[in-house]
């Protein structure tokens, strides 16, 4: 997955060259295409797809997908990396670090080892990368999640007391 797409293209491609070489070579792949990825460009990834791949476009129920997923290979937007930490996905990410894009190279930093996440760097990204990368996630024990990922729920119940507060006084 690549949440919005539009520099998803390698990532997509790279992942399928890389998809005979995992321990998930024989499982249902499925991509999900963001909608800033170029239509053309989405048509060419499913009429190439190979069988058992289903190419789609991102779908509302992302984080079902990930809870229920053998393994999750992604950029390393915002969004993606706290679905996977929430859901516990196994997980590869593949930070964006093209032009002066430096927010998601440093979040895989961070993560990197400390949560069971796999990083490959895009100057890195290969097919062989990202299968080494898979076979790894796949066989570590999963960590606990080192951060809170229930902010909005946190502070949801924060403004709701304040309120509550207010309307007493």
């Amino acid at each position: 997955s690549a949440g919005g797409g539009a520099v998803s293209e390698t990532l997509f491609r790279t992942a399928l060259a890389a998809r005979p070489l995992t321990p998930l070579s024989g499982a249902v792949w499925r991509l999900l295409v963001g909608h800033s990825l170029p239509d053309a460009v989405f048509s060419a990834l499913r009429a190439n797809a190979p069988s058992g791949v289903v190419v789609e476009r991102v779908r509302a129920d992302f984080p079902r997908l990930l809870a229920n997923c053998a393994l999750s290979i992604s950029q390393g937007g915002y969004n993606t990396v706290m679905e996977a930490l929430a859901t516990g996905a196994r997980a590869v990410i593949v930070p964006y670090a093209g032009g002066l894009e430096t927010e998601q190279t440093l979040r895989a930093a961070l993560l990197d080892r400390a949560t069971g996440i796999e990083v490959v760097q895009e100057a890195a990204l290969s097919a062989d990368a990202i299968a080494r990368s898979a076979a790894k996630a796949l066989a570590a024990d999963r960590k606990p999640v080192p951060i809170k990922t229930d902010g909005a729920q946190v502070s949801a119940r924060l403004l709701a007391s304040l309120l509550s507060q207010r309307a007493v006084a």
